[in-house]
Order: C-alpha cells, then sequence, then structure tokens
C-alpha cells in the first residue's frame, strides 16, 4: 500500500505523506523526496522548513500553519518553530506571523518545549529536528533506520 500524497496549496508540487497506518517510515518519505524532486527554490525559507517538517511528520502543511491539535500535527508544528527559530533566527514575533497569526508566546513556549524533549531525547527527535533543518541530511537519511512519525508523537506526549 503506497502513502497518500496531496498537492501543495502554495506552489502546487507534489506532497509525499507517511502513511497513517504506521506503513511510512522516514526513509520512505526520503525516497519519495529523492523520486518527486522536492526542492523548491522559489518559496521563503520557512515554507520550506514547513515543507520538510510536513513530509517527515506526514501531516499537510496546511495543518501545521492551522489551528490542528492533533499530537502529530503539534509536535511537527513546534518542530517546524524550533527550526526556524534555530536555522533562520527569525524572532518570536516574526515566527507567529508566520505560522498563521499566533501570538509571539506560542512560538516561545514552542521553542522551550523543543529544548527540553531534546535534553530528554534519546535521539530520535534530534535526528528528525536535523532532517528538517538540513535538506542534504535528508537526502542522506536512507541510511537511518526506519522511525514511524505517529509513535514519536505519542512517545514524546508521554514523556511531559
Amino acid at each position: 500500500m503506497s502513502a497518500p500524497s496531496c498537492a501543495c496549496p502554495h506552489c502546487g508540487r507534489p506532497i509525499a505523506l507517511v502513511g497513517t497506518d504506521g506503513a511510512g517510515t522516514i526513509t520512505a518519505v526520503v525516497e519519495r523526496i529523492a523520486k518527486l524532486g522536492i526542492a523548491r527554490t522559489s518559496a521563503s525559507p520557512e515554507m520550506e522548513i514547513i515543507h520538510r517538517a510536513a513530509t517527515v511528520f506526514g501531516v499537510k502543511a496546511n495543518d501545521i500553519l492551522g489551528k490542528g491539535r492533533s499530537r502529530t500535527t503539534v509536535l511537527a508544528r513546534h518542530v517546524a518553530m524550533f527550526v526556524v527559530r534555530q536555522d533562520l533566527k527569525r524572532s518570536y514575533p516574526e515566527i507567529g506571523n508566520f505560522f498563521g497569526n499566533r501570538d509571539h508566546t506560542t512560538a516561545m513556549h514552542a521553542y522551550a518545549r523543543m529544548m527540553t524533549l531534546l535534553e530528554m531525547d534519546d535521539g530520535t527527535l534530534a535526528t528528525i529536528v536535523r532532517l528538517i533543518s538540513d535538506p542534504e541530511e535528508l537526502r542522506k537519511a536512507q541510511a537511518l533506520p526506519p522511525v514511524n512519525a505517529a509513535e514519536i508523537a505519542e512517545k514524546v506526549e508521554t514523556t511531559e
């Protein structure tokens, strides 16, 4: 069974999604990205990060920007906010505005939560952050053992 896919609402290019049946893995996502050649140069750096987070976590980019509160969506949103802050050095108000006109304190909470989770992490979440942060790492990740994004979200939820 192949993972579902959809078109990006911003650029119309296909987005590979991790299946909710547990069959999707980071390795499978990386293979689909390589096959589809998803490397947009016209999108903003923030949207690039959001697209990579959506791909890795198996959610839509609109979900990350939207109001959804599922575990996987919230974790994908928090990871994306963290990467935007770390890599692009955006201010909290800029991040909040970009992620659906949220208050800057939401971005601050996401960053603080990710710092806490990364301190308690066994390396899995750090790997996901690195994959989203660096497109080259995402391409190289085919050698990584499979990781299910839904399991990661559930594991993070139980450690809090």
